[in-house]
């Protein structure tokens, strides 16, 4: 497979940090020890084969890549639109990160849009779908790295369930999240505390000193970069599995069946993100580097997306 392009958000960047905790490293092993190759979302294009059953070359697929210009699959047979890639070494890891959509050629913006957003967006649609489960009386949610994809995912996913949010971000980016429209309240860092016993902190930022502020907190992501803030260290916290949730849901629905809502609830999602979220390419390993670089400090501007080839 020829990688055509792929996005860079903070997401990778808990991909990197939880990448022997979770595994992620052991996805796309690099040629030297020591060494690793971050994942991403991308395009992929078949260059090269000996031939699967309904995938020839040319033909291109959506799914888990390296941040290289090349990635080599062990392709099972394609059932409906996806595949899934075999190879002995990715059979143990998550099944969720091993399936590939095969695509056609839309317009380069809604492909984008997609790389950058349909991830980050499907973790968003479990954590709100779990949230709203095991929160049925609809208590307050406070979710910290609010400019982050991810939140604003959550957020408008909350907002469809009725549930009040409050967006938690830094000074310079308050003006942004707020202006989302997404969130009931919005407040910097050193303002929020807890006001109710129903309330809940969906960590995104890694941020283990407000935790204790509130009666129950979901660890999902680590954007302020230390991997130990992802370490459940009391009672009432506990850490987000997306794939503990897939599973449970498709033992209860049906892959197929959540497929279908949750694709139904990214059309909607995906009208919205296209009005706010600015594309910035860039192509070469110097400039993956700065972007890479820019990303993991949390200097990129929380409307930009990041959609890099090599």
């Amino acid at each position: 497979m020829h990688v055509e392009r792929f996005g860079v958000s903070a997401n990778n960047v808990t991909y990197a940090l939880l990448g022997e905790t979770l595994r992620y490293w052991d996805f796309f092993p690099a040629s030297e020890d020591g060494w690793g190759r971050i994942p991403a979302w991308g395009y992929a294009r078949v260059v090269a084969g000996n031939g699967v059953d309904g995938l020839a070359v040319g033909d291109r697929l959506y799914g888990y890549v390296p941040m290289s210009s090349h990635l080599h699959l062990t392709p099972g047979p394609v059932r409906g639109d996806y595949l899934r890639d075999v190879s002995p070494h990715r059979l143990g890891l998550p099944p969720a990160y091993n399936a590939y959509q095969v695509v056609d050629e839309r317009s380069e913006r809604e492909e984008d849009v997609t790389l950058l957003l349909r991830p980050l967006f499907t973790l968003a649609w479990l954590l709100a779908d779990d949230l709203v489960s095991t929160e049925p009386n609809g208590g307050r949610v406070v979710i910290t790295s609010a400019s982050s994809k991810t939140a604003l995912a959550l957020a408008y996913l909350l907002r469809a369930h009725g549930v009040p949010t409050v967006g938690v971000t830094s000074p310079a980016k308050v003006d942004f999240v707020a202006g989302s429209g997404l969130f009931d309240r919005t407040a910097a860092y050193d303002e929020i505390t807890a006001t109710g016993s129903d309330e809940v902190l969906v960590d995104i930022a890694g941020a283990p000193h407000l935790r204790p502020r509130f009666p129950r907190s979901v660890l999902v992501g680590m954007t302020h970069g230390d991997a130990a803030a992802m370490e459940a260290s009391d009672t009432d916290s506990v850490v987000f599995s997306a794939v503990d949730r897939i599973a449970a849901r498709s033992r209860e629905w049906g892959g197929r069946e959540l497929r279908q809502r949750m694709d139904a609830s990214w059309t909607d999602f995906l009208e919205h993100a296209t009005g706010w979220i600015r594309i910035r390419r860039a192509s070469g390993a110097e400039a993956a580097l700065e972007v890479w670089r820019s990303v993991v400090a949390g200097a990129a501007p929380a409307d930009i997306g990041n959609v890099l080839t090599l």
